[in-house]
């Protein structure tokens, strides 16, 4: 049964303009990942949008509603900004023009994609009703795969952001880069590093926070239920050589533990025996190598 897409019902719809949008995510292998209530918009959408669907998810929504179209025309390069407003631009038409439109893109729609926003934003200032949805995310993926605990901790950046910006690092969480293979390409496609290059500074970058044999990984999910996720365990040393897409993640373990501040530890009434005893659900058990039997205490 389809949904309908009156997407704000909880509110009166009086004065609005019609046409309404709904951004949902395909998740990471389609359509395994697609959600029932994704599915229902979708299908009962007057137009269909969608954006890094792949081949077999191109089919699949083709079949569930035959106004799909694809917003890219050309995915042989990175989307520059030029692309991004050209999107948003284009589902923007089609809500104007009083259409309930669903747009769906790759994993989750609001995860390293500013047209998904941007679009909604635009189109809640002009009047029109619009929602983004939940769905199976990159990270989620690659969390499952690699067994990453976030609750011990986690900091993600797009890798481009992470060689210009130089972000502080905490290094007794795990570090999550995006796009590796395709660092400053948004940019401008014609001085592009390209992948060689955009490796060469990320090493050298990670070089300076962690030790050349400090071992990462190269994360590439599975896109297909038959088949099995990209991984590619290798020192810091060895990264300006890997064969990566423009879209592999590196995932970096970290290299030490976090110090427990004594004073939290003394209002909460925790020993530092009790905190001994709890060493293995402290991140300090997610220190590749290292041996946990101890917490380490921060003077104040």
């Amino acid at each position: 049964m389809s949904a309908p897409m009156n997407i704000c019902s909880h509110g009166s719809n009086l004065g609005k303009p019609a046409g309404a949008l709904i951004v949902v995510g395909l998740g990471v292998a389609t359509p395994g990942h697609l959600t029932i209530e994704a599915r229902s918009y979708i299908v009962a959408a007057d137009k269909l949008l969608y954006y890094g669907a792949g081949p077999l998810g191109r089919c699949y929504l083709m079949d569930l509603n035959d106004s799909a179209e694809d917003l890219v025309e050309d995915y042989t390069h990175w989307p520059g900004a030029g692309d991004h407003y050209k999107i948003v631009a284009r589902i923007l038409d089609e809500v104007r023009r009083g259409k309930n439109v669903c747009v769906a893109f790759f994993g989750h729609p609001g995860s390293y994609s500013e047209a998904s926003h941007d679009v909604i934003r635009v189109a809640k200032s002009e009047g029109f009703r619009a929602v983004m949805l939940a769905s199976v995310s990159l990270q989620d993926a690659l969390v499952a795969d690699l067994g990453v605990h976030t609750g011990y901790g986690c900091q993600a950046w797009l890798a481009t952001d992470f060689v210009l910006q130089r972000p502080r690092v905490d290094r007794g969480s795990h570090v999550i880069l995006w796009n590796i293979g395709a660092i400053a390409e948004s940019f401008s496609l014609e001085t592009s590093l390209g992948s060689d290059e955009g490796l060469r500074v990320l090493a050298e970058r990670l070089a300076e926070l962690y030790s050349l044999d400090h071992h990462v990984t190269i994360y590439e999910p599975a896109l297909y239920p038959i088949c099995d996720p990209w991984v590619d365990e290798l020192p810091v040393a060895e990264l300006p050589y890997a064969a990566v897409q423009r879209m592999s993640t590196l995932c970096i373990p970290p290299d030490r533990a976090r110090p427990v501040d004594r004073r939290s530890a003394d209002r909460l009434g925790i020993d530092q025996t009790t905190l001994r005893l709890l060493g293995d659900t402290l991140p300090s058990r997610a220190v590749r190598g290292a041996a946990c039997d101890r917490v380490e205490f921060a003077e104040r």
